[in-house]
């Protein structure tokens, strides 16, 4: 058995394809490790088996059904996953808050914030010699955070 990763308790795992082999393993462990975790699956059957097999030993977990390849689809899936990371009176969570303390823009990111780095990385003439890096879109988190 793994050790406990106390710094994980109380963050929320939102894991697409969370209903199958590979990724339910994942679920699962991260709940053991304390997370709240969001199955996100196309088959609604086997994210609610999954989210359900979560909660009986013990972990937070819900299903979302969603096709992550339709925008609408995740559209309708956001408002269920926020709902882990705000309290019941929309205020946010201890998680929630660690994560805007660590986080200079003191904000979460939008889908627009993506676009810029989207248009660089899609351009040869600007990023055609870039290769093997990843560029964090996230409001300077993983630089003040120290992950």
């Amino acid at each position: 058995m793994r050790p406990i990763h106390g710094r994980l308790s109380g963050r929320t795992a939102v894991i697409t394809g969370g209903s199958g082999v590979l990724c339910s393993a994942m679920a699962k462990e991260l709940s053991r490790q304390g997370m709240k975790i969001a199955i996100v699956s196309r088959n609604a059957d086997k994210a609610e088996r999954a989210a359900g097999e979560i909660a009986d030993a013990g972990g937070t977990a819900v299903s979302v059904p969603a096709d992550v390849s339709a925008r609408d689809s995740l559209e309708k899936a956001k408002d269920e996953i926020i709902r882990l990371l705000l309290q019941e009176d929309g205020s946010l969570t201890d998680r929630s808050n660690k994560i805007m303390a660590h986080t200079p823009m003191k904000r979460f990111g939008k889908p627009e914030d993506l676009l810029g780095t989207l248009l660089w990385l899609s351009d040869d003439s600007y990023s055609g010699f870039i290769t093997g890096v990843t560029v964090p879109v996230d409001g300077g988190f993983m630089a003040y955070s120290g992950v």
